[in-house]
């Protein structure tokens, strides 16, 4: 009664007629949206995100460590007696006396210099 064989035919009939149909177009179009959209919102793959977050958090500690250190620093060069001769600070050890960055002997020799030159 019901023939096995003119089932198949049947069947390869209708997915051949799907495949030509404009509806096979449809479902292949609609398969392609969803990655064309995706490719065009540049995203990274989840491995990279975790790479670059663990990069940050490296980063950030660092950056932490490097304050404390900063911090450290200022307080000790406020607490030590050392003379600050690029901003022209004050020396602690000579009383409070203004430090030049130049040493004296050349201020000297500077003045005499600019005095014989102002006198010819």
């Amino acid at each position: 009664m019901f023939d096995p064989k003119k089932a198949e035919e049947l069947k390869a009939y209708l997915n051949a007629m799907l495949e030509k149909s404009p509806l096979a177009d449809i479902e292949k179009n609609i398969r392609t949206l969803p990655a064309s959209f995706f490719s065009k919102l540049d995203l990274i793959s989840r491995e990279e995100y975790e790479i670059q977050a663990e990069m940050l958090r490296h980063v950030q500690e660092s950056l932490a460590q490097l304050e404390k250190r900063v911090s450290r620093l200022e307080g000790a060069q406020e607490a030590s007696p050392v003379m600050d001769n690029a901003r022209g600070g004050t020396c602690a050890k000579l009383g409070g006396a203004k430090s030049s960055p130049v040493p004296a002997s050349r201020n000297r020799r500077k003045k005499t210099e600019t005095t014989q030159e102002a006198g010819e």
